[in-house]
């Protein structure tokens, strides 16, 4: 298939797949959005509260590592867990990679180990919440992505003191839910320059609500319950009612160019539908569409590295 074939392709799924759901995150004028923008302003107040080596090689050293803050409100002592890589180079660029709903695996640590090796130093950023915590109530649903954001943007302060980091040149992958947390962090923050995005979506609240995959429909579920919803259809619209704030509120940001999106088509985790909101919401950038079901689609990143590491070398 060429590459006109499968934009041509991608172009009409999108069209075909895309109910006027999202646009409730797309008709916001100017003030409207910088209003939204204001619900992430932060306190940039945080405290290294464990830093060990847990492996050393030739080329990096990958240290283990804790913040914790105090800046969310009724959230005393939050901990924001990490992985650096730090490169043998005095001055280098740095990839912040974001884990999947699984939290670190082989895909999150091959990336980081693969650019390690390569002239880059790595981070990889630990949720510090679980997205499916069955505590948390949907009343949380934009506070807990808030506070995601704005825990990422404290590593991101943290390595302002690391006099090694190039701090000019900070790329950022994510694959599932963390590419969803990469492509946000890149629309409220500019500080990292270019994104590589697999699997990532917008549009939350309707991710949330229709997800096949088996944490999120446990959370779903579980909520349901408890918040006497009685049908997935009442809690999808329950959630987009509540749901103010989206990735694709901010998109427009940034540039098309400063990202890549690897599709994954007929999707049933991180709906392909939804891919194709957030794709068209940062005007279409470049992308691969991947024909695999959503956790395989997630691992194939690992074949990706070698690309990654070209889109990073030519952005960063």
């Amino acid at each position: 298939m060429s590459r006109f074939q499968s934009y041509a392709m991608l172009l009409i799924t999108f069209l075909l797949l895309s109910p006027p759901t999202s646009a409730k995150y797309l008709d916001y004028d100017r003030e409207q959005v910088g209003t939204l923008l204001e619900k992430f302003n932060y306190t940039s107040q945080y405290k290294l509260t464990s830093m060990n080596v847990e492996e050393q090689t030739e080329l990096y050293t990958i240290y283990k590592g804790n913040l914790a803050t105090n800046i969310f409100k009724g959230r005393p002592q939050y901990r924001i867990p990490f992985m650096y890589y730090k490169n043998v180079q005095p001055l280098a660029p740095l990839i912040v990679v974001f884990p999947a709903i699984e939290g670190v695996t082989v895909v999150e640590t091959g990336v980081a180990s693969y650019f390690a090796k390569r002239g880059y130093h790595a981070i990889i950023v630990e949720s510090p919440e679980d997205i499916a915590d069955t505590t948390r109530p949907t009343a949380d649903f934009d506070n807990f992505f808030i506070r995601v954001v704005n825990s990422s943007r404290l590593i991101l302060d943290y390595l302002k003191t690391k006099p090694e980091v190039d701090y000019e040149r900070i790329g950022g992958f994510g694959a599932s839910l963390g590419g969803i947390r990469c492509a946000y962090v890149m629309v409220v923050d500019d500080r990292i320059k270019a994104g590589y995005l697999v699997a990532a979506a917008g549009n939350l609240a309707e991710v949330v609500s229709t997800s096949k995959q088996r944490i999120v429909k446990n959370y779903r579920n579980t909520r349901m319950r408890i918040e006497g919803i009685a049908t997935q259809e009442a809690f999808k619209a329950h959630l987009l009612k509540i749901s103010v704030l989206d990735p694709m509120i901010f998109a427009h940001r940034r540039k098309t160019s400063e990202f890549f999106m690897g599709i994954s088509i007929r999707d049933k985790s991180v709906p392909t539908k939804n891919q194709l909101e957030l794709w068209n919401s940062l005007r279409r950038p470049d992308f691969k569409n991947i024909y695999l079901p959503h956790v395989l689609a997630v691992t194939y990143s690992l074949k990706l590295r070698n690309k990654m590491l070209v889109f990073f070398s030519e952005r960063l």
